[in-house]
């Protein structure tokens, strides 16, 4: 309105030129393209969101049915079982290292003539020393055996050697979840932003495509009403199209001008 304003208190003095209107129509015309290109982009962006939020579901399906805690736990028990195998294996190197040795202290009992008469021998006395525990030892040898068979058969019963590939997966695959969704949050933020300027820019071109219309006549004016809701009324009665006087009061719903020749002019009503 202050424009209409000051083009009307300019009436019968400075009328609008062809250079005038043309500038207006290149202001309309540049309005319009900014209106289609951000259109445009809204549409690209969003068109992006929509694929970015289908990879995202993919990723989340994946997530949930490869179960990483569950992959990870069992890792944890493969891991252990191993570290269990490994020293069940030296316990029975150490046990059977020590069972040769009282299976080789034991042959002298064989190898000398006298026997078990002579027990104050010390060869004698340590042969007969570890025949007591020689069982034992034996015994010992055979749990050891045992305890390591039986790791070794649950270790092959939960072993999968592609777990640290699975796991591994599943990591980059919620590593490169979380990266899609913030860039899902920053293509919805621009989103936003481009709609509130865009909506800015059609409030600008609805502006300069104003209903009302001054338009220049010769060495006048003409108002034109181009369906507005409220009508446009000059000098008290409603017109669709009338020339402007050299003076007068112009309302376009509740805002009111008035104009007058330059010895005449005065202010808004």
């Amino acid at each position: 309105l202050s424009m209409l304003r000051q083009e009307l208190q300019k009436h019968n003095s400075s009328p609008i030129t062809q250079h005038d209107v043309d500038d207006h129509r290149i202001l309309i015309d540049n309005l319009k393209k900014k209106s289609s290109d951000c259109t445009s982009r809204i549409a690209s962006l969003e068109s992006e969101i929509k694929n970015l939020s289908e990879k995202m579901s993919t990723l989340r399906n994946f997530i949930e049915s490869g179960d990483l805690s569950t992959l990870k736990s069992k890792l944890t028990s493969q891991n252990k079982l191993e570290r269990s195998i490994s020293d069940l294996k030296h316990a029975l190197d150490r046990e059977e290292t020590l069972y040769a040795q009282q299976k080789k202290s034991l042959k002298i009992l064989d190898e000398v003539p006298c026997g078990d008469e002579f027990p104050t021998c010390k060869f004698i006395k340590d042969a007969h020393d570890v025949k007591k525990i020689f069982l034992s030892q034996e015994k010992k040898v055979s749990s050891v055996t045992k305890s390591l068979s039986e790791a070794r058969s649950s270790f092959d019963s939960i072993k999968d050697d592609s777990i640290n590939e699975k796991i591994n997966k599943l990591e980059k695959a919620i590593d490169l979840l979380s990266k899609v969704e913030l860039e899902i949050s920053k293509k919805e933020t621009e989103v936003v932003r481009l709609k509130t300027n865009c909506d800015a820019n059609t409030s600008a071109l609805v502006e300069a495509q104003k209903k009302l219309k001054i338009l220049e006549e010769g060495q006048g004016y003409i108002v034109e009403d181009l369906s507005s809701r409220n009508g446009v009324f000059l000098n008290g009665v409603r017109v669709q199209r009338a020339p402007l006087p050299s003076q007068g009061i112009l309302r376009l719903g509740r805002s009111s001008i008035s104009w007058a020749p330059p010895e005449l002019a005065n202010q808004i009503v």
